[in-house]
């Protein structure tokens, strides 16, 4: 894409559709929580989910 703001607007949608797909997969299979509650206890938080910032594009 040549266009940089079409290519920020994809980004952002394809960034937001993977997290509500995260979040939706962390609702329905309390594993996956106690599996990165697990890691991030061994590893001393080293490794983090992404937070979702709320800015608007």
């Amino acid at each position: 894409m040549r266009d940089d703001t079409a290519r920020t607007l994809v980004n952002r949608a394809q960034f937001d559709n993977s997290h509500e797909t995260r979040d939706r997969i962390r609702e329905r299979t309390p594993a996956v929580r106690a599996t990165e509650h697990t890691i991030k206890s061994l590893c001393g938080n080293a490794i983090s989910t992404p937070t979702r910032t709320s800015t608007q594009p």
